[in-house]
């Protein structure tokens, strides 16, 4: 039977390590009653004289330690999100469960303008290394190429892995420099058309502007009957601020129907 340890060297101040060879590490420590105390990275505690204590890590030592449970849990986790509550999550969320049955599941609804995200910050902050997100497309992320770069270098120290499944399920490993090409190229990519959209609808209302089309905001039916009542009590002699406070609507909400009624 191995020694295991010098009893004469086991000190009450400071513990012994001893590491047997099923990888348990033991940290053996003497007692005021004179028997020695061991405790395991396990759990396990025993208190003997030397040579039953001997014979207790010889039974340690022939146990099958389970090194799964010993190891974080790896998980995948889908994150889908819309912008608004009005907007429909399911044929996301049914598409990337349908690729990953295992995936514990984080839905939201809210706006992509910037990482700070109720249900997001959640997951960001209980993910561990080896953990993967997946997402629909990278907006699903988020909308700012800046906000998504800082995102992935943090991910990638943090060792976390990231699936982008309209890239037909592909990882974007960000630890390779092609990966982060990838994903910055995709980014920047994705911000490019959301301007060129913005512009273009800018420049519609520009020419519907130009050819008297373009009206702006409608205001509702609330606001018009409100304004009308308005009407009454300027014709009584109430000054437009008087009257606007009298039924209820901003002063520039009255002018602006005075004009676009004359």
């Amino acid at each position: 039977m191995a020694a295991y340890f010098n009893a004469k060297q086991i000190t009450k101040t400071e513990a012994t390590i001893i590491e047997l060879s099923n990888g348990l590490v033991i940290e053996l420590i003497k007692l005021d009653t004179g028997s020695l105390k061991a405790t395991s990275n396990t759990g396990l505690e025993a208190v003997h004289g030397a040579s039953d204590m001997r014979i207790t890590l010889a039974e340690w030592e022939q146990l099958t330690l389970d090194t799964e449970a010993t190891e974080q849990e790896v998980v995948q986790y889908i994150y889908a999100r819309v912008s608004t509550q009005k907007q429909n999550l399911e044929p996301q969320v049914n598409e990337l469960v349908k690729a990953y049955p295992n995936a514990q599941l984080v839905r939201e609804k809210a706006s992509g303008k910037d990482l700070q995200r109720t249900e997001f910050e959640l997951l960001n902050d209980k993910l561990n290394q080896g953990d993967m997100v997946i997402v629909y497309d990278l907006s699903r992320l988020g909308r700012n190429t800046g906000d998504l770069i800082n995102l992935v270098e943090d991910w990638n120290k943090r060792g976390i892995g990231l699936i982008v499944q309209n890239l037909g399920g592909s990882v974007v490993d960000t630890s390779t420099a092609t990966g982060k090409l990838m994903f910055t190229v995709l980014a920047a990519v994705g911000q490019m058309q959301r301007e060129i959209q913005q512009e273009k609808a800018q420049l519609g209302i520009e020419k519907a502007m130009s050819e008297g089309k373009f009206k702006g905001k409608q205001q509702s039916q609330k606001t018009v009957d409100a304004c009308i009542k308005a009407m009454e009590y300027l014709d009584k002699g109430l000054s437009k601020e008087a009257a606007a406070k009298a039924v209820g609507v901003g002063v520039a909400t009255l002018y602006r129907w005075i004009k676009e009624n004359k």
